[in-house]
This record gives structure tokens, sequence and C-alpha cells, in this order.
């Protein structure tokens, strides 16, 4: 008998918790938005972007130190993925270039 009373109040009270937590969230507003973070966001969007920024920059130009290049260089060359990508590339180009070529009219 204890035990059931035990679940039932146990039940009764983990129901009573989890319904109470729907009532902590707010409605959306939108009239509540911080307008200077919209128009910090705005400036931002006009801004242009700067063509020298690091990720436009050659491997070349960023790493200098010539052990390190050697090894760049030979981890390249010896790459199997890169090349069978490279090789994917170059299929996909021809029949590319295939599927252009059957619009002209054939005799």
């Amino acid at each position: 008998m204890k035990i059931k009373n035990f679940s039932l109040i146990l039940a009764a009270g983990l129901s009573v918790t989890a319904l109470s937590g729907c009532g902590i969230y707010q409605k959306y507003d939108a009239k509540k938005i911080d307008s200077q973070l919209v128009k910090e966001y705005a400036e931002a969007l006009k801004i242009q972007d700067d063509s020298t920024a690091f990720g436009n920059l050659s491997w070349r130009a960023v790493f200098t130190d010539p052990t390190l290049v050697d090894l760049i260089d030979r981890a390249l060359a010896a790459n199997k993925d890169l090349r069978n990508a490279k090789l994917n590339v170059d299929i996909a180009h021809a029949q590319l270039k295939g599927a252009k070529l059957s619009y002209l009219p054939s005799l």
C-alpha cells in the first residue's frame, strides 16, 4: 500500500513540476529586438570584403619555411586521394563537354 501511495505522489509531483515549466517562456515580440543590434548588422553587411584576407592567400605565401614547403610539396605529390579527386574532376569536365557537344547538329 505504501508503494502505491509513494508512486502516486511521485507521479503527481513529476507532472506538476513538468507542467509548471510551460509558462516560463514569453511569446516572441519583434518590437523588442534591440534596434542598435539591427543597425550594426546592417552596417556589417555593407562593409566590403578585404581581398587580402587570410583565406584568399596561397599556402606558399603563408608558409615560407623552405623545409615545410618541401614537406607540403612532397605530401601533395604523393596524395592518392588528391590525384583521384583531380581525375574525377577531369572526367566530369569531359562528360560536360560531351553533353554540350550533343546539342550540335549531327550529319
